[in-house]
């Protein structure tokens, strides 16, 4: 085999499993896959250098740029070869951190989301009982929400009542004590 035929190969098959993937995420979903095993591995999932997108990343540039420096550019068969290598870590390196940055865009909603502040107004969406919890209706940041409340002085406060509220609990779900205004 000759190292057009390498080049080629090695772009082309790492690309089309790339563009299956693509395919994959899109029409079926979550894209990853499990694996059971024994054992333990202590790492930073964030930026993963070994992940099967990284390596797929490599092999995709490695071959495409040797194929291209080799024979468009003219270079010799060790300079494409080093400089091909080159990209593609580079290629790795930014996937990995690509997909580090994406996962942390999973976050916890509790921890990160924009919680109400003491002293906003909102409406008893669903009756709080003295010794339980019900819905309060709040504009928060522009946006509408639906949260649990509690009576700060433990009495019941009826639906559509005005309230305020006194303090926010980061608890799951977030709860809200309030107290009503009219």
């Amino acid at each position: 085999m000759n190292e057009f035929s390498i080049y080629l190969w090695m772009g082309g098959i790492s690309t089309t499993i790339f563009v299956l993937r693509l395919l994959m995420m899109l029409f079926i979903g979550d894209d990853g896959f499990d694996l059971d095993a024994d054992g333990e591995f202590d790492g930073d999932d964030s930026f993963n250098l070994l992940s099967f997108q990284s390596i797929l990343a490599f092999f995709m540039i490695l071959g495409w740029s040797g194929l291209a420096l080799r024979f468009e550019y003219g270079y010799s068969s060790g300079h494409a070869i080093l400089m091909a290598c080159g990209l593609g870590f580079i290629a790795a390196a930014g996937s990995a951190w690509l997909m580090g940055q994406i996962k942390k865009l999973d976050v916890n909603p509790i921890d990160n989301r924009l919680l109400p502040v003491p002293g906003l107004l909102g409406k008893v969406y669903q009756t709080i009982p003295g010794k339980g919890s019900g819905l309060v209706k709040i504009n928060n940041n522009g946006r509408i929400e639906f949260i649990h409340a509690l009576s700060e002085n433990k009495t019941e406060i009826p639906a559509f009542a005005e309230v305020e509220i006194v303090s926010v609990r980061k608890s799951n779900p977030v709860t809200l004590i309030v107290k009503q205004t009219n």
